[in-house]
């Protein structure tokens, strides 16, 4: 995915009140034991020719309306995270956000694509999220941690419209675009890294 600059998320001015939000909107989402994967593959349908499946997936879709979930990005799959040492928004580092959650052979995402990268990637802007250093860490730790696949994410999301976009050598990568209500950043132990709560 393409890191380019885009959209800036600026954290709540006291810290505490946005892991309390976060805290309070998490206690009304529905968790999906199966994880992104398995609920992508069930709001999306890979169904072929499968009568009981597409009428499950319609059905799925409609219960899902408006509902809003949890997902957790693991540190082994959290490609989608990086770390820069530039300051903003009144951060001590930055956690670049690339909007792009897989899950199995689908994806999530805040928008649709419309073009992929020399890759084949879906490109799409990078958020912004200023980081603040936890006790007993310093910033050139926390780069360490980024570097070794040792943060994770906690994402709140509402579904809104499935996307379809070219791939490379043929055929279409299908995801789901969402409405992103929450987007927390941790490390192994939990450690708050960076977090962004949406105002609406």
């Amino acid at each position: 995915m393409r890191r380019g600059l885009a959209g800036l998320l600026l954290l709540l001015p006291c810290l505490a009140v946005a892991e309390d939000r976060f805290d309070a909107l998490r206690a009304q989402a529905r968790p999906y034991d199966g994880g992104l994967g398995q609920f992508l593959e069930e709001y999306l349908g890979d169904c072929g020719d499968n009568p009981n499946c597409r009428s499950h997936t319609k059905d799925f879709q409609a219960q899902s309306k408006g509902q809003r979930f949890y997902a957790l990005v693991r540190e082994d799959e959290a490609a989608m995270l990086g770390f820069s040492d530039r300051p903003t928004g009144g951060g001590e580092y930055t956690v670049e956000v690339t909007p792009f959650f897989p899950g199995n052979e689908h994806a999530l995402t805040n928008a649709s694509p419309t073009k992929t990268d020399a890759k084949g990637n879906p490109i799409l802007p990078v958020l912004m999220l200023p980081g603040q250093v936890p006790d007993g860490e310093t910033v050139d730790s926390i780069a360490r941690m980024f570097k070794n696949r040792g943060v994770r994410l906690e994402l709140l999301f509402r579904p809104d419209q499935p996307w379809a976009v070219a791939k490379k050598g043929g055929g279409k990568l299908i995801g789901l675009r969402a409405k992103l209500d929450a987007i927390r950043v941790t490390s192994r132990s939990g450690a708050l890294l960076a977090l962004w709560v949406s105002e609406k």
